[in-house]
């Protein structure tokens, strides 16, 4: 799951959950969430009351396995929604988990640049920092 490349995620999932028998839809991965997660609200509050607020990227996607498109998408997208729900810059980024060797996602340091942040990290090895340019 974390080095096939592009992965069908809604594929997998569903043909996982018929394998384990058990029930599995993405409306109801949604309702989890949306339990269990923050809220814009809350993520709103934390900055509120001085919890500095980063990306970690739009959906936790293992970044290796998307389509150049699907990663600008989760990497500048998470930026564009905390600037706008925040109303300041996001300046980093923590990656999810990274495989060793991905030939797509090689050289993170030039994707998280391309995005916009300053700063990224992640649990590679290597300096991940990315500079801003002009």
């Amino acid at each position: 799951m974390k080095t096939h490349q592009p992965l069908e995620l809604e594929r997998f999932l569903g043909e996982l959950a018929a394998g384990a028998q058990v029930a599995w839809s993405f409306r109801m991965e949604r309702g989890f969430a949306d339990r269990l997660l923050l809220n814009w609200d809350q993520v709103r509050e934390l900055r509120k009351v001085g919890m500095d607020v980063q990306s970690h990227t739009r959906t936790h996607r293992v970044l290796q396995t998307l389509r150049p498109d699907e990663l600008s998408d989760e990497l500048a997208g998470s930026r564009a929604d905390l600037e706008r729900e925040l109303g300041e810059p996001t300046r980093g980024d923590c990656l999810p988990r990274r495989q060793p060797g991905s030939r797509q996602f090689a050289n993170p340091r030039h994707a998280v640049e391309k995005a916009g942040y300053e700063i990224g990290f992640s649990n590679g090895y290597g300096d991940q920092r990315a500079r801003r340019r002009g």
